[in-house]
């Protein structure tokens, strides 16, 4: 929990180097811990999720154009994660940009391949820097 806290502090502090395009919070699901977010583009991003059962590294694609809800985008990529063994997922999701606020909600389903596979879910919301 420690070591959450530090990295949490540390990303806290360089968020001014991204203003606007770096975001922080947390998901509860598989992995329940920390997620960060570093928008390259209008239509592409960074997210890590760093928790005690693994950390992740995925490039995601986001597409606005499925829905009729404004703030409303379809997520997809491809990951790296680490825990005992490195290996490689997949995810699909949804992220939700809040019209007056500094938030966004996300949702994912993810496939792991790592020692073994697995189907993991989760949600969160990360605070908009």
């Amino acid at each position: 929990m420690k070591k959450l806290l530090i990295i949490f502090l540390m990303l806290s502090f360089t968020s001014t180097l991204f203003a606007n395009e770096f975001a922080l919070g947390v998901v509860v699901g598989t992995p329940t811990g920390l997620s960060g977010r570093y928008k390259l583009s209008t239509s592409n991003i960074v997210q890590t999720d760093i928790s005690s059962a693994y950390s992740s590294v995925d490039y995601m694609w986001l597409d606005g154009r499925n829905f009729d809800v404004v703030g409303l985008n379809w997520l997809y990529g491809v990951g790296a994660v680490a825990n005992k063994n490195i290996g490689v997922r997949g995810l699909t999701g949804v992220e939700y940009d809040l019209k007056d606020y500094p938030f966004h909600l996300v949702g994912n389903v993810s496939f792991t391949i790592a020692n073994g596979t697995q189907v993991g879910a989760a949600v969160g919301a990360r605070y908009d820097f």
